[in-house]
């Protein structure tokens, strides 16, 4: 008679990730911490292995036991390899006093659109209404190239009408430190292609319809950085 205890095998392992603002892991609460679960994109552990976390805040490192209960073991398009870990009821008691003091002394999320006048209104309209936001608007390069080394939470690029301006725009984020997620809309494959041989967050087909660029957006902001 096979052992319930063993029925998933322990592989101890420790991961750790970090969240690049506090505008970033509030979000990642909202749609994710506090639903009990976090993805995480990275080679995926057997299903049921306890994993020791630790989610790192801007001023904290927060201890956390979780154990995988699904894996994605192939890519699909908007779909990384990883796998979702779930944690214990009690997390909301773990994390509580830093997101009350977080929260507290947030100053919102800030979010570059480069892009011209005439995809800009529509663009801005969209954004704000996925999330409560300063959006910093700008068809000029050298403008959105110091908006990122002062940091900014996210970058939105439209190829479509800033060509040459957009990819360095998008080179530039990609390589900052830490680097803002970036999203990228063009009509164009090859574009699209550019940007995601280069690690663009999430690539979109422009001008995106609104749902695509609210879970682009989520899936954005949200993302940790595994260590």
């Amino acid at each position: 008679m096979s052992d319930p205890r063993r029925q998933h095998p322990r592989f101890p392992a420790t991961l750790a990730v970090s969240y690049r603002t506090t505008g970033a892991f509030l979000i990642a609460y909202s749609v994710n911490l506090s639903k009990g679960g976090i993805f995480i994109e990275a080679p995926p552990l057997p299903m049921g292995t306890r994993v020791q976390l630790t989610i790192e805040i801007p001023g904290a490192q927060v201890p956390v036991e979780a154990v995988v209960n699904w894996v994605r073991a192939h890519a699909e398009p908007g779909r990384p390899v990883g796998m979702g870990l779930e944690f214990p009821r009690n997390l909301d008691e773990t994390l509580g006093s830093y997101i009350d003091v977080l929260a507290s002394a947030f100053e919102g999320v800030e979010v570059l659109v480069l892009a011209t006048m005439e995809r800009r209104p529509l663009l801005v309209r969209y954004i704000q209404s996925v999330i409560d936001c300063d959006c910093i608007e700008t068809d000029s390069t050298s403008t959105a190239g110091v908006v990122i080394g002062e940091g900014v939470d996210l970058v939105v690029v439209d190829m479509d009408t800033t060509g040459a301006g957009g990819m360095e725009v998008i080179l530039l984020a990609l390589a900052a430190t830490p680097a803002p997620p970036v999203i990228a809309l063009a009509a164009d494959d090859e574009a699209r292609e550019w940007a995601r041989k280069r690690g663009v967050d999430q690539v979109l087909s422009a001008p995106p319809a609104f749902f695509d660029l609210q879970t682009a957006m989520i899936r954005a902001l949200s993302r940790p950085l595994v260590k």
